[in-house]
């Protein structure tokens, strides 16, 4: 009797070991706290069915982590307004000059090392139709 061979098994295009190695993965980049949680809520990472609810259940966390991060000029805005909060009047104008003077600087040196030999031609006539009569010899 010849045993015919099951079709192997995948979820989401993943086969059993690619699926585990992508939870171990998921997992491992999650704070402790919730890793410790993970783990106490009783989900593995063997067995088929362990597996892909362990990958369910971190695709939903890290979907609601990602939701939870400020964006970066979130973070930008908020040091400012802390450092500003620390700051006198006259410190913050001496910051803000010695940035000017610092960027212009920098510019004068990027021009230096990448100068523009292009001339750059800005038409301000925009797209207006023109009515030009042809000249028609007499």
């Amino acid at each position: 009797m010849a045993s015919t061979k099951k079709p192997a098994r995948s979820f989401n295009g993943m086969t059993y070991r690619e699926v585990q190695c992508s939870n171990s993965s998921q997992r491992s980049q999650l704070p402790k706290p919730q890793q410790q949680q993970i783990k106490q809520s009783g989900f593995r990472n063997v067995g088929w069915e362990n597996v892909i609810n362990l990958y369910n259940h971190l695709e939903t966390l890290q979907a609601k982590l990602n939701d939870e991060l400020p964006s970066l000029e979130t973070l930008f805005l908020e040091a400012d307004r802390i450092g500003n909060k620390y700051q006198t009047e006259t410190e913050r104008q001496a910051f803000t000059q010695k940035m000017a003077a610092v960027s212009t600087e920098m510019s004068e040196l990027i021009d230096q090392q990448f100068p523009d030999t292009e001339a750059e031609i800005i038409s301000f006539k925009g797209k207006q139709k023109t009515n030009r009569r042809s000249k028609k010899k007499r």
